[in-house]
């Protein structure tokens, strides 16, 4: 299948070997092991709509990679639609549907729908983290710029009272 194709070429293009594919797989939740990797890539067992995601998470790679042919181009509806897909981690009924049918994956099962949304969750928290230690570097930025501040007044008012000690004030 295509998607046996793309998992090899997308693990080979991110330069990772079958065994740190299936350490990656597998620290996202998924029993993977090189194994595994090697039967996917060589199309001997398919690949669930969750591991699906996990490869696209291990790979840095939306999801049209893994899913379309080498070099297909999706139209710029089909490309904001693929975003959509992407961040939402979810495919809609008739894409899934025709990914079943075409042997391409297995039908979600419970575990796969508890995945998808713990990989929602966690994309969510990964953002808030991201955006509170940007909030934290400006904080400690402006805290270290106050200090300064504080500092050089605090060294004017010394020169200042010195000054006047000198001249008996």
């Amino acid at each position: 299948t295509v998607i046996g194709q793309n998992i090899k070429r997308l693990r080979e293009n991110a330069g990772l070997t079958q065994g740190e594919v299936a350490e990656e797989m597998a620290r996202k939740g998924f029993p993977w092991r090189k194994e595994t990797v090697f039967q996917s890539e060589s199309e001997k067992r398919s690949v669930s709509v969750a591991e699906i995601l996990g490869l696209c998470l291990v790979f840095g790679s939306p999801m049209d990679a893994m899913l379309l042919p080498k070099g297909t181009e999706l139209s710029k509806t089909s490309r904001q639609h693929q975003v959509q897909i992407s961040e939402s981690l979810v495919l809609n009924g008739k894409e899934m549907l025709h990914l079943i049918q075409a042997g391409a994956v297995k039908p979600p099962t419970k575990k796969d729908r508890e995945l998808r949304r713990l990989f929602s969750e966690t994309n969510a928290i990964q953002t808030r983290l991201s955006r509170s230690e940007v909030k934290a570097m400006e904080f400690e930025r402006e805290r270290q710029e106050l200090q300064r501040g504080l500092e050089d007044r605090l060294r004017q008012i010394s020169e200042i009272e010195g000054s006047n000690k000198d001249k008996g004030e």
